[in-house]
This record gives C-alpha cells, sequence and structure tokens, in this order.
C-alpha cells in the first residue's frame, strides 16, 4: 500500500514508466490513481468530489464529473 504522501512521487514513476504499477488505489476504492497506456493520468473517487472540480479546472486540469477510468474494468488493477 502507497501512503497518501508518497503518492506525487509514485505517480512520476508511472508517468516515467520506472515502475511495474500503473494503478494506485485505496482499499476501499474511495479514491484511485490511474496511469492510461497513452499517459492520461486517470483520477477518481466514489466520494463526492464536485468542491473540487472549479479549482482543477483553475489549475489548467480537464476534470470529467461522471467519468469512470476503463482500467477499472481491469481485473488486474
Amino acid at each position: 500500500m502507497i501512503s497518501a504522501d508518497r503518492l506525487p512521487h509514485e505517480v512520476r514513476l508511472m508517468l516515467r514508466e520506472q515502475t511495474w504499477a500503473s494503478a494506485w488505489q485505496d482499499p476501499g476504492l474511495r479514491f484511485y490513481v490511474h496511469v492510461g497506456y497513452d499517459y492520461h493520468l486517470h483520477v477518481g473517487s466514489h466520494v463526492d468530489c464536485s468542491r473540487a472540480v472549479r479549482p482543477a479546472r483553475w489549475l489548467g486540469l480537464v476534470p470529467e464529473p461522471g467519468f469512470v477510468s476503463p482500467s477499472l474494468d481491469d481485473p488486474a488493477v
């Protein structure tokens, strides 16, 4: 299990293909991070995060409320 404070470092490694992992999720699947084969970073939650959409857009990110990572269908994740 990766701790939340270590997650930014681990995501960098995933994007650089320096680790075998391509996904991280908490045990209750309240929050997940998946790096797609196309280097799209899917960050999601099954908890209401609607207050985070506006700040994410302000930072130049492209939040898509309701979108579910395609990696969640992959049993290996």
